[in-house]
């Protein structure tokens, strides 16, 4: 059974991928205004960013340059003006079966990469214009106690007192 596979680039973020997407379906039904589609299954898939969705693009493009007429793969292309992308391409909405799109996700299944937290900068005491580093282990009691502050600590007191008394 054929279906509308709805392309769309996963580094816009979902509320963008959903405008995009429809986007795209707008233009198909502008560029097939007489399509058997006539607003049936609708499935909103995700590639990773622009260089992956010129790849589908090409690739949907180099299959109908090799086909006969009716069993070219009608698709339509969306390139946003609107957005800081340059009038790139955002969605493509292909009519298709969809055994070429079997691996391609959802939009919006796959988890979205969770920002890396950053690491703490370093813990450095200063005397008298100088900077030296403590110990790793020191640094880890002072990070980790600073970063969740409960109540004076001695093992703070301590990593201070070693660093002091290493000099």
């Amino acid at each position: 059974m054929k279906r509308l596979y709805v392309l769309t680039r996963k580094d816009l973020g979902l509320a963008y991928q959903a405008v995009q997407g429809a986007h795209a379906v707008a233009q198909f039904c502008i560029d097939y205004p007489n399509h058997k589609w006539n607003n049936g299954y609708l499935i909103f898939l995700e590639v990773e960013d622009y260089g992956d969705l010129l790849e589908w693009e090409g690739e949907l493009n180099y299959q109908n340059d090799f086909r006969e007429e009716k069993k070219k793969i009608p698709y339509s292309e969306f390139y946003e003006t609107d957005l800081d992308i340059d009038n790139r391409l955002t969605a493509i909405a292909a009519y298709t079966n969809g055994t070429k799109f079997k691996k391609v996700p959802i939009m919006g299944s796959a988890p979205a990469d969770e920002p890396e937290k950053p690491k703490p900068a370093p813990i450095r005491i200063i005397k008298e214009g100088e900077s030296e580093p403590l110990s790793e282990k020191d640094t880890k009691i002072l990070t980790d106690e600073l970063a969740n502050p409960k109540k004076p600590n001695r093992k703070i007191r301590n990593a201070v007192k070693r660093w002091w008394t290493s000099r």
